[in-house]
């Protein structure tokens, strides 16, 4: 009778409780899987609450009140959405102010940019100067306007003597810096619920117009291969840009080749990593150089590419000059070599190639060396795929699509 009775009951659990502890019960319901299943419910209904609770409208309002109300009524939701509905001819006839820059044509207010580049690229050295800059209100760069404001600086990558070393080879003067903050390996995550609500809490209590995320990988939970893994993420950062006066500056990897191809397809994950961003910014490092390409822009036409001078001084200070490029955006390592592959397919009529093939059309026998590295190759081949003009029939093995 008592076995019954817990059958019956099982009809109260949510389904993803059941499917948790199927294989428990299909055969028998014995106590352990049926205790072990109160507890899961429990527990997922505790923290459901605790949840509701903070996210009702009177926690938001004072996230710091300990006595918060219960949800919002379904009629309110309906009214603040239909007060927020607006028509195409509204649209038009809306005063809707111009797009406003925290970083010149590089982070715009209430908006996210991302700064891509390889280990070693330069990304937190770049990112601590913008941060600099923001806080005095002065030209990054002495190139690019700013405003004015304060800075929250979350580093789940790098431990507080990194930090502290980059900024005094940055600043030859130890100043009180009141305007930046750091968080620094405390585990940030921003497909958490709770740490949402922590950071809310913070941007309330500091009010700062710009957070740096150093570096993107380190605050996901998930794969950030996964594209719904990583909208958890863009959702958490949305909430908080429509809600406060505050931007984004996200640090983010590129892939393994991806030093021989800055552009935004390079960077390491899912696409939504260059989808959701207002403007993105590729940067790659050659000796005392940094190549800075922005691959995105959603406001306006992206910036022309530019360089940054690495100058170290002779006290161990160093300083971040910037220089235009009169040749614009120069191409690629794999870019050139995409071209001359296809140059050398189409005048010698080649249908398929190998990677190690094309690898022996550039080997120079009096020089005995190669006019391109292998992974430059790779990448290259892998371009053409992209254009169109190859198509990839097994590892290693490229064929001319039929149209070209």
């Amino acid at each position: 009778m008592k076995e019954e009775q817990k059958k019956r009951k099982i009809v109260d659990f949510p389904d993803p409780v059941i499917e948790k502890y199927r294989r428990d019960y299909e055969e028998e319901l014995s106590e352990r899987a049926w205790n072990d299943m109160e507890k899961e419910y429990e527990k997922k209904k505790n923290f459901e609450e605790e949840l509701e609770k903070a996210m009702s409208i009177n926690y938001l309002e004072n996230p710091f009140k300990k006595e918060h109300n219960t949800k919002k009524s379904f009629v309110g939701w309906q009214e603040e959405v239909e007060k927020n509905l607006i028509s195409w001819s509204e649209l038009i006839l809306e005063d809707i102010p111009p797009i406003s820059w925290l970083i010149e044509k590089i982070i715009p207010v209430k908006g996210v940019a991302v700064i891509s580049g390889d280990s070693g690229s330069c990304k937190t050295y770049i990112a601590l100067l913008i941060t600099h800059s923001i806080s005095e209100g002065k030209n990054f760069l002495k190139k690019f306007g700013s405003q004015r404001g304060k800075i929250l600086y979350i580093d789940e990558e790098n431990s507080l003597i990194s930090i502290r070393e980059r900024i005094l080879k940055l600043v030859s003067e130890v100043t009180d810096m009141e305007e930046i903050y750091f968080l620094q390996g405390k585990n940030v995550k921003l497909d958490d619920d709770i740490w949402k609500l922590r950071l809310e809490e913070l941007i309330i209590k500091i009010k700062p117009r710009l957070i740096v995320i150093d570096s993107l990988v380190r605050f996901l939970q998930g794969d950030e291969n996964s594209a719904r893994d990583v909208r958890k993420i863009f959702e958490t950062i949305k909430y908080l840009l429509d809600k406060y006066d505050v931007s984004f500056l996200i640090l983010h990897h590129t892939t393994k080749q991806g030093s021989n191809t800055p552009r935004k397809h390079s960077m390491r994950g899912s696409g939504d990593l260059s989808a959701f961003p207002d403007t993105v910014n590729m940067i790659i490092k050659n000796k005392n150089r940094i190549t800075v390409i922005q691959d995105k822009n959603r406001h306006m036409e992206p910036i022309p590419a530019f360089d940054i001078n690495l100058i170290d001084a002779e006290d161990g200070s160093l300083f971040f000059e910037y220089q235009e490029r009169s040749g614009g955006i120069r191409q690629t390592k794999a870019e050139q070599c995409a071209e001359d592959i296809k140059k050398v397919v189409i005048e010698n009529n080649i249908m398929s190639i190998t990677t190690d093939e094309a690898k022996k059309r550039f080997y120079k026998k009096e020089k005995n060396e190669y006019d391109y590295s292998y992974n430059a190759i790779i990448d290259a081949l892998q371009l053409l795929v992209k254009k169109g003009f190859f198509k990839s029939e097994k590892k290693g093995e490229f064929a001319r699509k039929e149209e070209i």
